[in-house]
């Protein structure tokens, strides 16, 4: 159980990294997991991390990918499994969600979203669609409760 906890600490942080150097420092400043409640809870309410969250499942600028989707290609591949994809998904998410107030999710605020972004990556390849992200009517409804 450690060594799994620890994997999933090692890809978290990976996923974290590639998310802060696609936004760049001036769209999304860096904040770490040992700083102070008190700067989490202020980054988190910025006008930055809350503009992040809200574009994470838009197209960048100039482009027909998503943020998330850029996260995604650099640090899976297509031989990653599909819990891994919807578990970067939902660090990136839970990270910049304003309504959270850690920047480390816990196993409890995972766990029940990794169903809900399996099934979208299922979906899709089911039928043939590229793996465009956006945030479902389950996965809006699951949040806002």
């Amino acid at each position: 159980m450690s060594k799994h906890r620890q994997h999933r600490g090692t890809a978290a942080a990976a996923y974290r990294k590639a998310l802060f150097n696609i936004f760049g420092e001036s769209e999304l400043p860096f904040i770490s997991s040992n700083d102070s409640n008190d700067v989490i809870l202020a980054w988190k309410a910025s006008q930055k991390t809350r503009r992040a969250y809200e574009v994470l499942f838009e197209p960048m600028p100039n482009s027909e990918t998503t943020y998330i989707e850029r996260v995604l290609e650099k640090t899976c591949d297509v031989n990653t499994p599909i819990h891994k994809k919807a578990f970067a998904i939902i660090t990136c998410e839970n990270l910049l969600n304003p309504k959270l107030y850690n920047i480390v999710s816990k196993e409890t605020a995972v766990k029940p979203l990794l169903l809900v972004f399996e099934v979208s990556f299922i979906y899709n390849l089911y039928n043939k669609k590229s793996y465009l992200i956006k945030k479902n009517n389950a996965f809006r409804n699951f949040r806002n409760k």
